[in-house]
């Protein structure tokens, strides 16, 4: 359903100090036009300003890449790769984006050619330019098993890293993972056990976080089959 509201109505919601609100849709256009390449599990964060961030995985290449567009939709800096490792990754994977204010953070799954095709996580910071703000957020405890990062601000200049892992000596036989960082990549606190019920038999699977700025709080969910179900 469609409502349309006429001048006279608009007007007089302006005299009231309401503004109506119009639909404005930008036709579809194409994040990359690269549509040669196998192009998988995008992700977006839009800024204050309405501008927006758009990251995904191009399977042929096993890169992730990034492009920025204003709030209309006009592209401020074209697709590019955010790849930073260099030649051992096989592929990167399903990246996941958060941004507020001047940061934005990229969290992603790689695949190494060394040691093997196990899966890892990795990251990095960037501004709302799209220029990377240091190295890796994963560099200082990277354990291969690792898969599927999560992340979501808790505050203006702090937020929280959440992925899985199968890794070898884990309390189950796959648990969820967190760790805080800071904007200028400080590392608040260990890693840490996510999941309370660590029985060797049960996996913890399909996290999902949130967080609220304003409440300096997060929260994440997940399925386990504590049950057999």
């Amino acid at each position: 359903m469609t409502l349309r509201i006429s001048r006279p109505l608009a007007l007089l919601l302006a005299l009231w100090g309401l503004t109506p609100i119009y639909p404005q849709i930008v036709p579809a256009f194409p994040v990359d036009p690269g549509t040669a390449d196998d192009q998988r599990r995008p992700d977006i964060a839009v800024g204050e300003d309405g501008s927006f961030t758009v990251v995904w995985g191009a399977a042929v290449y096993g890169d992730v890449y990034m492009a920025i567009y204003d709030a209309l939709g006009n592209a401020s800096r074209e697709p590019y790769s955010i790849d930073d490792s260099n030649g051992l990754v096989g592929y990167l994977a399903a990246p996941k984006i958060e941004t507020l204010g001047d940061n934005v953070v990229v969290v992603w799954q790689a695949n190494y050619h060394d040691p093997g095709s196990e899966s890892n996580v990795g990251g990095r910071l960037f501004t709302r330019a799209g220029d990377p703000i240091g190295r890796g957020l994963f560099q200082d405890f990277d354990q291969l098993g690792d898969y599927r990062p999560q992340v979501s601000y808790i505050n203006d200049s702090t937020f929280y890293l959440a992925w899985g892992s199968s890794r070898y000596g884990t309390p189950s036989q796959a648990d969820i993972y967190g760790q805080i960082m800071t904007n200028s990549r400080r590392r608040i606190g260990d890693v840490f056990v996510v999941n309370n019920h660590t029985d060797p038999e049960v996996g913890h699977y399909s996290h999902r976080i949130a967080a609220s700025p304003s409440a300096n709080r997060g929260i994440i969910v997940w399925y386990d089959n504590r049950t057999g179900q």
